[in-house]
């Protein structure tokens, strides 16, 4: 019922896609 951590988790996965995707491209 911590939905806020799951959100910080979920931006920080997100971030961390983003700067890989940008190292492939």
């Amino acid at each position: 019922m911590e939905e806020n951590e799951l959100r910080k988790v979920f931006e920080e996965e997100l971030a961390d896609l983003h700067v890989h995707f940008r190292k492939w491209v």
